[in-house]
């Protein structure tokens, strides 16, 4: 997928259209410096240019919005990204709404998630994606099949119930007023986890032979593990990702595929007189 990607990238350029990320960063949240310095090596890779903005943590909203909205009108940029967690004080949902729309590459904006709940085309999560992407990249057929989802959270559980509803899978969704969970794991033909919980799902909560897809990772001292007990559930299911090198592993490839899909959709918008 890296080597489709910089194909991809390599297109654009050969057109003379540079693509560019801009990732705005505020704190020193440990996990989000990971995750930019993830980006920035991938970027590099796959030849994307990234412009990091950072501010302190006594950074106010005004100041992000203020920054947003230069990016948004400056034509060589062609996707955004906020790290989160914000600072408290800040107003994410302020933050998150003032991105443009097309050039919302975590697929955050409320006009992004309207268009996935209604089946249409625009820039969507990267982590529930590769979820999806995993399981076709496996030629795993989704459509007809029973997905059972463990976790309803706004970054991956809420948008894979949409996405995997437009696969044409039967959806059942779990969460934690849920009454007696290992009943309804047990009848997935595609059990996908984001609980935010480690090892949760244990072995006798796995149908035989079905598929385990773990988007959970949870940091403890004994290293990291996913939200599935990834050693007794391996002996029991059909195919199941692992924690780390799984959904994870695909889904920075994935956030920077949509900023290849942002440019498409700015040079549509501009043919036919969009402006950003």
């Amino acid at each position: 997928m890296r080597a489709e990607l910089k194909i991809e990238t390599m297109k654009w350029r050969e057109q003379k259209i540079m693509p560019n990320l801009a990732v705005i960063q505020a704190g020193d949240d440990a996990a989000s410096l990971v995750y930019v310095r993830s980006k920035q090596n991938l970027c590099q890779q796959v030849g994307i240019d990234l412009n990091l903005f950072t501010f302190k943590d006594t950074v106010k909203t005004r100041e992000i919005l203020a920054l947003l909205s230069e990016l948004n009108n400056d034509p060589k940029v062609h996707g955004i990204v906020i790290e989160l967690p914000l600072p408290p004080r800040i107003d994410k949902q302020r933050v998150v709404a003032a991105i443009s729309p097309v050039k919302d590459i975590d697929g955050l904006h409320p006009l992004n998630k309207g268009y996935l709940l209604s089946g249409k085309e625009g820039l969507f999560p990267a982590t529930p994606a590769a979820c999806i992407e995993i399981l076709k990249r496996s030629n795993i057929e989704i459509a007809g099949r029973h997905a059972v989802l463990a976790g309803r959270g706004e970054t991956v559980g809420r948008p894979l119930i949409f996405m995997l509803l437009k696969e044409n899978a039967t959806v059942t969704v779990c969460h934690t007023r849920t009454v007696d969970l290992p009943f309804h794991t047990r009848q997935a033909e595609i059990l996908f986890v984001a609980a935010g919980q480690p090892k949760l799902i244990k072995g006798e909560m796995v149908k035989p032979g079905a598929v385990v897809v773990d988007a959970g990772i949870n940091a403890l001292e004994e290293g990291i593990y996913g939200d599935v007990d990834f050693e007794a559930v391996k002996e029991i299911a059909g195919a199941i990702t692992p924690v780390p090198g799984g959904v994870g592993s695909l889904t920075t490839v994935l956030l920077l595929k949509n900023v290849c899909r942002a440019i498409q959709m700015q040079q549509e918008g501009k043919e036919h007189g969009d402006t950003f």
